[in-house]
């Protein structure tokens, strides 16, 4: 991409390769991760508005759902934590004239 500003992340398609990475991400395996446990969510949406077939069988659809997510999400538990905490501290700063102003960011 030429010096044009980047498009902002695609947060259920993400190219991490030519669209704006936020900051706080740890690294960018972090935007595909979360689409992929956003995916998994917009189909426990379709399963409990859509289909009343599947209503019975939520619970332990999901309960396989989170079993399966835990062993996915492992390598992957450090760099989602490290994001988030990037993502509070951001968040607080920008939320506290204070922090903005220690930070130098207030005064402009």
């Amino acid at each position: 991409m030429s010096n044009d500003k980047m498009p902002p992340l695609n947060r259920t398609h993400p190219h991490t390769e030519y669209e704006e990475v936020p900051s706080y991400y740890h690294n960018d395996d972090v935007p595909h991760v979360l689409a992929l446990i956003r995916s998994f969510d917009r189909f426990f949406d379709e399963i409990i508005e859509k289909d009343e077939r599947f209503r019975g069988h939520y619970t332990a659809l999901y309960d396989a759902y989170v079993t399966m997510m835990e062993r996915e999400l492992q390598p992957y538990a450090f760099d989602l934590a490290v994001s988030l905490i990037a993502l509070e501290d951001q968040r607080a700063e920008e939320n506290d004239p204070e922090r903005r102003d220690a930070a130098g960011e207030g005064n402009a």
